[in-house]
């Protein structure tokens, strides 16, 4: 690369560089706010305090309340404890107003190519807990997962359907509707 070109950058779906103001806020924080939360000294309550007022205001963008946001480090973090959360739990409802539905084998949908953070929970809670997967292929020609196929992958003891509706590496769309 020559000195007159610059590099650009097109993983957007991977990390995004952060907002001036973004940077400036962390650093703030790092230096003054970084005690234990849960701890009762002058620091844990500093950090508390910092992350009750952060917590505020993401409920109040999202119009929710303070207790329904939880932050985490990362998207697979969020969808590891979304998965093992929701096939541990061991009630399976169609609606609120039906009965569960416990099925000794519990049935999976997802892609091929899901993304590693859904298939290999997946993977592992189907080998550790005795749940059947369905892996729906894609399309050769269009590289995309047809919706068709997953509904035709539907079972009576189906719990949860998980498909990627773009791929987070090339930003392709991967459901067909046809």
């Amino acid at each position: 690369m020559d000195k007159e070109t610059k590099p650009v950058y097109l993983d957007f779906n991977a990390t995004t560089p952060f907002d001036p103001d973004v940077v400036q806020c962390i650093s703030e924080s790092l230096v003054t706010d970084w005690g234990n939360a849960s701890s009762t000294h002058d620091f844990g309550l500093t950090a508390r305090k910092a992350l009750t007022l952060a917590r505020q205001r993401v409920a109040r963008m999202l119009k929710c309340s303070d207790s329904e946001v939880v932050f985490m480090s990362g998207g697979t973090e969020v969808n590891y404890a979304v998965l093992h959360t929701f096939v541990t739990d061991g009630k399976y409802r169609q609606h609120e107003e039906k009965e569960p539905i416990v099925s000794p084998r519990p049935h999976i949908i997802t892609s091929t190519i899901e993304h590693d953070s859904v298939r290999k929970p997946l993977e592992d809670l189907a080998k550790n807990q005795q749940f059947d997967i369905t892996f729906v292929p894609v399309n050769q020609k269009t590289h995309c997962v047809n919706v068709l196929d997953v509904v035709g992958a539907i079972q009576d003891n189906t719990i949860l359907i998980s498909i990627m509706m773009a791929n987070n590496e090339t930003g392709l769309i991967c459901v067909l509707f046809t």
